[in-house]
């Protein structure tokens, strides 16, 4: 899923940058920069669980939690329904998306104690 959200961001760079602007991260830099760390650190992080690192499994989970907390603070300051940028361009803000991140997030942490 990590290696899937950052190649789309990578592939469909209007729509990531989009979903960046959702969040505040507007301009040019900034979005730019936004998008393409986020894909970065996406890559990196399924590469690490993918050869069976415990530590990029729980950095994984830690990076899902996180993104759940930055929907459910958009869904409170009004932004639900707006693109997310988080799973391919259809992607929106809402209940669903913050489910999968907290399922996600717990899978890898589930990966990071059991090994």
């Amino acid at each position: 899923m990590l290696a899937f959200s950052a190649i789309w961001k990578l592939v469909d760079q209007k729509a990531a940058k989009a979903g960046m602007e959702t969040f505040g991260f507007t301009g040019a830099l900034m979005g730019n920069a936004t998008w393409i760390l986020l894909s970065m650190v996406e890559m990196f992080l399924a590469a690490g669980v993918a050869i069976g690192s415990r530590v990029a499994a729980a950095l994984a989970g830690a990076l899902m939690f996180l993104l759940a907390a930055t929907l459910v603070s958009a869904m409170l300051n009004g932004r639900n329904g707006a693109p997310c940028g988080c799973f391919g361009p259809k992607s929106k803000v809402g209940p669903t998306a913050v489910v999968r991140d907290l399922l996600l997030g717990a899978a890898f942490v589930a990966v990071a104690v059991i090994g």
